[in-house]
């Protein structure tokens, strides 16, 4: 993970929720914006933290995403976050951190 977000080294180290969830919306170039609510969970270390986590959305709004590189999730709080969709199950959908923009 490179360029992580600040708030993702300040969670790990201070303890906050190692659960985050929320609504936020998945961005992708040449897509249209999709409105999902995730969990995030995450681990590691305050130096590396390792965040993945889940999306429940319909994987039809998804698919197209899926193949597009640049894929950001962008949190309640308005962070954004580079993510890698890794699997896709009928309203839900796994990811993986990649960094953080």
């Amino acid at each position: 993970m490179s360029a992580q977000p600040r708030f993702l080294q300040i969670a790990a180290r201070s303890g906050l929720p190692k659960l985050i969830t929320g609504k936020g919306t998945v961005l992708a170039a040449g897509t249209k914006p999709t409105r999902v609510s995730y969990e995030l969970l995450l681990g590691g270390s305050p130096s590396r933290v390792i965040a993945h986590g889940t999306l429940h959305v319909r994987i039809s709004a998804l698919e197209r995403m899926r193949r597009k590189p640049g894929v950001t999730l962008r949190l309640a709080n308005g962070h954004r976050l580079g993510i890698d969709i890794t699997e896709m199950k009928s309203v839900k959908a796994s990811f993986q951190v990649v960094d953080g923009r």
